[in-house]
């Protein structure tokens, strides 16, 4: 400085082949004969090109400098509680659209919208998880152990619908509702109407949402507004 003192040098170690970048009396990078580059550490891991070591909540900031510095967001990798990898994508929240997305093969494979909305091969996720193929799209729960269940739980209030929707290009098709209210399940089809109800005590209706009045005939009823009746037939 003005004063004369060293407050900044670098380094080269002809024995060992490494390159220190020092300020205030302390080496702050290091590049190894093997080329690692360590930032806080003088032995950077054998498993890193760049081996970064600081306090916690540590980040690097990656920032957009165009427009005169108005693009500026404040997009960070991190670590919180040592043990805890952060991906955030401005984080100042000045911008009106951020994601996050990850690309494979120069394609973008999965996005992550600012309203916190999943896409999976789509740009614009229009539900809380929202996965689109050009081709067969499947989704599997595979439990490999053997020894456990495999379960998908839809969980609703106690006064809303659980169910699955049915869906075609037009409109939901048909559904599967189950009403936490009065503990029913019923089946849709067709532009979702109701075909199929069963109640809390187990009674089945069949075009009809209302049990049969006979003492011993309600378990199972059937109705329509014409001709009614049920068939039984065997393949002889």
């Amino acid at each position: 400085d003005v004063g004369g003192n060293l407050i900044g040098n670098v380094t080269g170690n002809i024995n060992n082949s490494t390159l220190l970048l020092q300020t205030g009396g302390y080496e702050r990078i290091r590049i190894a004969s093997d080329g690692k580059i360590g930032i806080g550490t003088d032995s950077p891991d054998s498993d890193a090109y760049i081996h970064i070591v600081g306090q916690d909540n540590g980040k690097i900031i990656l920032e957009d400098s165009s427009n005169n510095g108005a693009n500026l967001r404040k997009n960070y990798i991190g670590i919180v509680n040592s043990d805890n990898l952060v991906l955030a994508a401005d984080e100042d929240n000045l911008g009106s659209s951020s994601s996050i997305r990850f690309r494979i093969d120069a394609d973008e494979k999965v996005r992550i919208s600012s309203n916190g909305r999943i896409g999976i091969g789509t740009v614009s996720p229009g539900s809380t998880l929202h996965t689109y193929s050009e081709g067969a799209a499947h989704v599997v729960l595979h439990e490999s152990a053997g020894g456990y269940d495999c379960r998908l739980r839809i969980k609703a209030p106690s006064n809303r619908y659980s169910q699955l929707e049915f869906a075609d290009d037009d409109a939901d098709a048909g559904e599967i509702r189950y009403f936490h209210t009065d503990n029913y399940m019923s089946f849709h089809v067709n532009s979702n109407q109701e075909r199929v109800r069963i109640n809390s005590s187990g009674h089945v209706m069949i075009g009809t949402d209302t049990e049969g009045f006979a003492t011993y005939g309600d378990q199972f009823t059937i109705a329509d507004s014409g001709h009614c009746g049920m068939t039984i037939r065997s393949g002889t």
